[in-house]
């Protein structure tokens, strides 16, 4: 049985960066009042568009019944664990809804507040894919996470 790692697009992994065995969970942008899922619906291009035209951007944190769903099919297809790492609690209720969602999943989810966004994120991010691929632990997987956001 495996580890799983969920992330939000916080981390900005394209699809080619994005490593096996990673879900990524859009946050809402909110571009001129309408909501898009981040890297789904709305691209960083259109995202940056819009603030050159001064159009008001805000974002919104993804709800707690889509990482419920993330770590359900996870669950589903057969992980016996999933680390969830997200970008800083001091910057967004993101890594709040992933730890409301872990406290109800079907196998233990291990949520990680990673103090970073962006790039550094998305590092931690591919540090936590590369133990979980080795075969590593839950607690393994989570700690490579943790050690790569504080370097």
């Amino acid at each position: 049985m495996s580890v799983a790692i969920v992330s939000d697009s916080t981390g900005y992994l394209t699809p080619e960066l994005i490593p096996p065995g990673v879900t990524v969970v859009p946050v809402a942008v909110v571009v001129g009042g309408q909501a898009f899922d981040e890297g789904v619906e709305i691209s960083v291009d259109e995202v940056a568009d819009a603030l050159r035209r001064r159009t008001a951007v805000s974002t919104s944190r993804p709800a707690p019944a889509r990482f419920a769903l993330a770590y359900a099919e996870l669950a589903d297809q057969g992980h016996a664990a999933i680390v969830s790492v997200h970008l800083s609690g001091e910057l967004s209720g993101t890594f709040d809804a992933a730890r409301a969602a872990a406290r109800e999943a079907a196998v233990p989810v291990i949520a990680v507040d990673s103090r970073t966004v962006g790039t550094a994120l998305g590092f931690a991010v591919r540090s936590a894919a590369e133990m979980a691929a080795r075969g590593a632990a839950a607690e393994e997987v989570a700690s490579a996470a943790r050690r790569r956001a504080d370097a």
